[in-house]
């Protein structure tokens, strides 16, 4: 009966020695996976982080667009108050010269700077308003 234990005995080693071949297999497969995890979660920081850095860079440009376009439209604004003045400035010298010009001929001075402040195209215009 001893060489009947002795192949137990042998058979149990071999099944314990099996084991531990295939639990060493394990814990180098459970290695890799613990790699290729870590390394995934670490490409999936690094995306979430550049993520965060191109939507930061998006709304920087964005907040550059809103700072120019504001100052277009302050731009804007001071042309149409310089066109404004431009077109009262115009109106003083056609006055100005209206009144420092020369008389005409067979007119006074009076008349010829009435006659040089009248419109020169026809208008409903009220007349004595112009003068």
């Amino acid at each position: 009966m001893a060489f009947y234990k002795d192949t137990e005995r042998e058979k149990l080693r071999q099944l314990v020695k099996a084991c531990l071949l295939e639990i060493s297999k394990l814990k180098i497969q459970l290695k890799k996976c613990q790699k290729e995890s870590s390394q995934k979660t670490s490409e999936n920081q690094s995306i979430k982080e550049l993520k965060i850095e191109s939507q930061n860079k998006i709304d920087e440009k964005d907040r550059i667009l809103k700072n120019k376009d504001d100052k277009i439209n302050n731009l804007r604004d001071l042309l149409q108050k310089q066109d404004k003045q431009i077109e009262e400035l115009t109106k003083v010298k056609l006055h100005f010269d209206a009144i420092t010009a020369k008389p005409k001929t067979d007119l006074t001075s009076f008349q010829s700077q009435i006659y040089l402040l009248l419109p020169e195209t026809e208008s409903t215009l009220d007349i004595y308003s112009v003068i």
